[in-house]
């Protein structure tokens, strides 16, 4: 940084970025830059997180259907089941995984809960039966519940009445 950005008071217009150049006036204050960062981050990781929870309940059905009930020798309901499983681990965990959110910051609960989210995604190639895919969509619900409700939580608390104006 240099010694007249540093020297700027705040709320002065910033003059050394030319990202900042490229926002409209009412977001050329440092703190509106920084808020503007930040709800692009945010709303980044809200698409991005929703993206990937509705693909992994669609790349079920694909695998189903691509294979995966011939090599596990599935014969019925499975995948009617494995969607049953996973809705109950989801409807189980929703209020407790807000509960939880009050005690422990959402900043790092659900982090920890989208890579838990995300090994368990990952496990379930390694499944060599009905019973495990069960188990897995079960854990896979109760660590999605965390996501939805969460991002909207924080989206709620970030952005203001006083914020919007």
């Amino acid at each position: 940084m240099s010694a007249q950005v540093e020297a700027q008071r705040p709320g002065q217009e910033p003059s050394d970025s030319w990202v900042v150049s490229l926002l409209p006036k009412r977001y050329r204050t440092r703190e509106r830059a920084l808020l503007l960062k930040l709800d692009l981050l945010l709303l980044s990781w809200a698409f991005v997180a929703g993206l990937t929870k509705d693909m992994d309940q669609s790349a079920t059905t694909q695998a189903y259907v691509s294979g995966m009930k011939e090599a596990l020798h599935l014969n019925g309901n499975e995948l009617v089941e494995f969607t049953t499983f996973f809705s109950i681990g989801y409807a189980i965990c929703i209020i407790p995984s807000q509960l939880v959110q009050t005690r422990i910051r959402s900043s790092l609960f659900l982090p920890i809960c989208e890579i838990i989210w995300g090994a368990l995604t990952l496990a379930t190639y390694a499944s060599k039966n009905a019973k495990t895919i069960y188990a897995l969509r079960f854990f896979l619900g109760m660590f999605e519940s965390t996501s939805w409700p969460g991002l909207v939580a924080i989206i709620f608390n970030w952005c203001t009445w006083q914020r919007l104006d």
